[in-house]
């Protein structure tokens, strides 16, 4: 249910039009520096989805045998599914009642030798004190922010998704910014692993 006004109209028809080549080309490019000027980070990649740059992160991670991951049972199925296809154990945390995100209370209760990594999912615009709980835990754990339905929300003054070692955005029609259709993005905190992207992409 997207009304686009005439100006908006010639502008895709120009890309349709003059895109050489359609994927990978300028107006990714455009987009892709876009985002990284806006969100203030320097890794930051067009995906085709959320559910994409999820599955490029759980590859990043290179996961062993008997690696957990802990996500919150509260979130779309596309959060779990990228790691356990990945060989990682799903370990479920609650949420908390009051601030309608994934519990800290119950994350560290579930934290032990082999966490590789905690899933934070941003829900409803809500988002999730990412830097409180990073001062908990061991720095070897790796955070992954699930920004899907939080794209612009900040904490402190620091946005979504800009906070963690990885994060995964949502461009999907239903989303509150959408790139007609199907669209995601991923953030790399890692200059190293970010060099990787692309290819995986």
């Amino acid at each position: 249910s997207h009304n686009f006004n005439n100006n908006e109209l010639r502008y895709l028809t120009n890309v349709i039009k003059k895109a050489d080549p359609l994927t990978n080309g300028r107006e990714l490019r455009i987009f892709e520096e876009s985002l990284r000027k806006y969100l203030k980070v320097k890794n930051v990649f067009a995906t085709s989805s959320a559910a994409a740059a999820l599955e490029i992160i759980a590859l990043l991670l290179n996961l062993k045998k008997n690696d957990e991951i802990i996500i919150p049972a509260h979130t779309y199925c596309a959060s779990a599914i990228s790691f356990a296809r990945n060989g990682a154990k799903i370990i479920w945390a609650d949420i908390d009642f009051s601030s309608r995100v994934v519990s800290e209370k119950d994350i560290i209760k579930k934290i032990n030798k082999n966490t590789k990594a905690i899933v934070i999912v941003h829900l409803y615009g809500y988002m999730f004190n990412v830097s409180k709980l990073k001062k908990k835990i061991n720095k070897k754990i790796k955070i992954i922010e699930d920004c899907a339905q939080a794209f612009g929300a900040e904490m402190n003054f620091k946005k979504a998704g800009t906070l963690g070692d990885f994060s995964c955005f949502s461009f999907h029609a239903q989303k509150n910014l959408t790139t007609l259709g199907e669209g995601g993005a991923i953030y790399v905190k890692s200059n190293k692993l970010a060099k990787k992207v692309p290819g995986l992409r």
